[in-house]
This record gives structure tokens, C-alpha cells and sequence, in this order.
């Protein structure tokens, strides 16, 4: 293992572990308020469609061939 792969792995724990648990306890704070209102379940529940459908087209676009020019040219 060279020096370079060796902070790269540090480098994405040093990432990731932070995000990690920012997302678990924004997920339960999102469910704690879903159970007292139907309006905030509905919101956190559209919010959370739109970050899903952006994300599949960010995989999309990253890690396949898939791209607009290629559906419609240019």
C-alpha cells in the first residue's frame, strides 16, 4: 500500500462517517416529525421522491452511457 491510496482511504472515512451520521439523525428527526403532522409526512415524503429521482439520474449519467445528446443529438 503506497502513501497515496493510504489517505485516499482516510480521506473517504474522513468523509463519509460524518455524512453517515448527519443522514441517520436527519432520517430520524424526519421521522419524529412525520408521526405528529400528515402535511410534514407528505412534504419530508416529496422531498425525499425528488432526492431519489436525482440521484438515479446522477447514477445514470456517471456510470452508464447514458446521455441527452445521445437521445436527441447535438
Amino acid at each position: 500500500m503506497d502513501l497515496d491510496l493510504a489517505i485516499q482511504v482516510v480521506a473517504w472515512a474522513m468523509t463519509i462517517t460524518p455524512m453517515t451520521v448527519f443522514l441517520i439523525i436527519s432520517f430520524y428527526m424526519m421521522y419524529g416529525a412525520s408521526e405528529d403532522d400528515e402535511a410534514i409526512k407528505g412534504l419530508i415524503l416529496l422531498g425525499l421522491g425528488i432526492f431519489t429521482v436525482g440521484l438515479v439520474l446522477l447514477i445514470a449519467i456517471y456510470f452508464t452511457s447514458f446521455s441527452i445528446t445521445k437521445l436527441f443529438g447535438g
